[in-house]
């Protein structure tokens, strides 16, 4: 990738982290029940989980707006937020393929429906790999 486009690439995945989950962050039930479609209410105990996955996320879309501006920060951000989408991804095809999807419908009356955000975060992980495979001026300078 070039400057420009590794910068708007940064810019716009990180604002895409950033809006995509500030309203889980906020507000964590209506959020899921809006961005997951979540056809039955969650248990309580689990929304101190819920918002803190909305903290941190907002936190890393934070981070990949910085790093769209500072490239000396570029690759630890990369890395991280690769390995976060390339996480929450797995763990997300992982429930839905999973024995706990089954009981969540059947005890709980939860069933979310995670493709626009496996999707997503796929291709904002694709962009993070083809930037930390990919040698540019920006990388180049953090590893030498």
């Amino acid at each position: 990738m070039n400057q420009k486009t590794t910068k708007y690439f940064f810019l716009i995945a990180g604002i895409a982290t950033l809006l995509g989950s500030l309203p889980v962050m906020i507000a964590p039930r209506l959020a899921t029940l809006e961005l997951f479609n979540f056809t039955a209410n969650i248990p309580e105990n689990y929304m101190p989980l819920i918002r803190h996955w909305g903290v941190m996320a907002v936190g890393l879309g934070a981070l990949l707006i910085y790093a769209s501006f500072n490239s000396t920060v570029r690759f630890s951000v990369a890395l991280f937020s690769t390995a976060s989408k390339l996480y929450i991804i797995g763990c997300s095809l992982w429930y839905l393929t999973s024995d706990f999807n089954a009981i969540s419908i059947s005890e709980y009356g939860v069933h979310a429906n995670y493709t626009l955000l496996i999707v997503l975060e796929a291709l904002l992980a694709i962009g993070g790999i083809i930037y930390l495979i990919k040698p540019s001026s920006d990388t180049s300078s953090q590893i030498s």
